[in-house]
């Protein structure tokens, strides 16, 4: 019961704490590189599809925005994010606006895939 006790409370501690954590290893407390975007529309309704990247010269750590511009300014959904894995972020944006466009969306790309990607992918 003593040990209960003793670790219970660090336990809860470390559960608090964890989220802060990872916001600041990579989150949108953090500063990026904006990558690849794609913007869409429907008639007067926007849409937009970012990458953000979290180290210079490098494809990850990365995350993919979602932004309804027209319905919600400046609010931002995370879609998916990757720590370690090159061309995640990249697949994961390029399938996703694939299915926007699947649904009468129009879309059109902003940016390039960095450097760095092809590089990073090259020697894979």
């Amino acid at each position: 019961m003593i040990l209960i006790r003793k670790v219970f409370p660090v336990m809860i501690m470390a559960a608090l704490m964890l989220p802060g954590f990872l916001t600041d290893a990579i989150g949108q407390d953090s500063a990026y590189r904006e990558g690849e975007k794609a913007l869409c529309n429907i008639g007067d309704v926007m849409r937009r599809v970012e990458i953000h990247y979290y180290e210079n010269d490098k494809t990850v750590p990365c995350e993919v925005h979602y932004y309804k511009d027209t319905e919600e300014p400046g609010e931002d959904r995370i879609l998916w994010r990757a720590e370690s894995e090159t061309g995640y972020c990249e697949n994961k944006m390029t399938g996703f606006v694939g299915e926007l466009t699947g649904f009468g969306w129009f879309c059109e790309s902003q940016g390039d895939i960095p450097p760095a990607l092809e590089l990073e992918g090259a020697s894979n």
